[in-house]
């Protein structure tokens, strides 16, 4: 980074728990979160749309706090289920591409036994 002695990169990460202004909206949902066993990926009414007018899938991929893949599905419906019972106590980072944006959309997922 230029000019600066910070080594950190800030990304807009979402807890799940709505707080995001309409500009900002969330194209997908991702619950229950806290997770035990299942979680449930679902796409928003506006990505539904773009979705069946363009044909697209969506890669979803589940990442432990070290930056380790311990998931990965893809998405062509309405939604997907990841099994997340034999995953460690922890936050994880769930990404979504949508192959149209560089960046992909990252939730925070807390998964507690």
């Amino acid at each position: 980074m230029c000019g600066t002695d910070s080594a950190y990169l800030y990304v807009n990460v979402s807890d799940g728990r709505g707080q995001e202004s309409e500009e900002e909206e969330q194209l997908f949902n991702a619950y229950p979160n806290p997770v035990d066993n299942i979680l449930t990926v679902e796409i928003n009414r506006q990505a539904r749309q773009q979705t069946a007018a363009t044909n697209l899938s969506y890669d979803i991929r589940l990442y432990d706090s070290f930056g380790i893949l311990v998931r990965q599905a893809t998405l062509k419906g309405s939604n997907v289920k990841l099994n997340v019972a034999n995953l460690l106590n922890g936050i994880y980072f769930l990404h979504i591409y949508d192959g149209l944006n560089v960046n992909p959309e990252i939730h925070k997922i807390v998964v507690k036994h």
